[in-house]
């Protein structure tokens, strides 16, 4: 398969793909999942765009704040005192911590104990200062190991504004 042959269908199955790319289907797939391969799930079967495969190749990406791929946005690295609250179904845990990184998008909160109460997809509540800007910030959960990943929801347009300030 040549990628500038005029007969190649613009749409390719996810084998098509893994063949393209010399990587394992299962590679392919949690690169679609993480948003880095634009596809689309059409029933079972994954569909990827031809241009999409190479513009992959090429390092072009769209930023896409859904995404669950961290590295599409300018973020800091930082050291900000923080209140993070879970909402959980039954209870809530809160802990006082500091954000390492920093984005418009989402935060890298550090606190040892809490990221053994959590699961992906918890809800939660952030609250913290850029600059002289006190900032509340609703999100999910996205991924934890020493620390917890969080991606923010419904940030207001100047809170995100405050961010991008801070961050330069």
């Amino acid at each position: 398969m040549t990628p500038n042959s005029p007969n190649e269908p613009d749409v390719m199955t996810a084998q098509e793909v893994s063949d393209f790319l010399k990587i394992p289907l299962s590679t392919l797939y949690g690169l679609a999942k993480q948003g880095r391969i634009k596809g689309v799930k059409v029933g079972k079967h994954w569909r990827y765009l031809r241009h999409d495969i190479l513009d992959y190749l090429h390092g072009k990406t769209n930023p896409d704040p859904d995404s669950n791929e961290r590295r599409f946005y300018p973020r800091i690295n930082c050291e900000i005192p923080t209140e993070f609250h879970i909402r959980l179904s039954r209870r809530q845990i809160s802990a006082q911590g500091v954000i390492f990184t920093l984005s418009e998008y989402g935060a890298y909160f550090q606190d040892g104990p809490i990221s053994f109460q959590v699961q992906v997809d918890d809800p939660v509540e952030v609250t913290f200062e850029v600059g002289d800007r006190k900032i509340f910030a609703q999100g999910r959960i996205i991924h934890f190991a020493a620390g917890v990943g969080i991606k923010f929801k419904g940030l207001s347009a100047a809170d995100r504004e405050a961010i991008r300030d801070y961050i330069g």
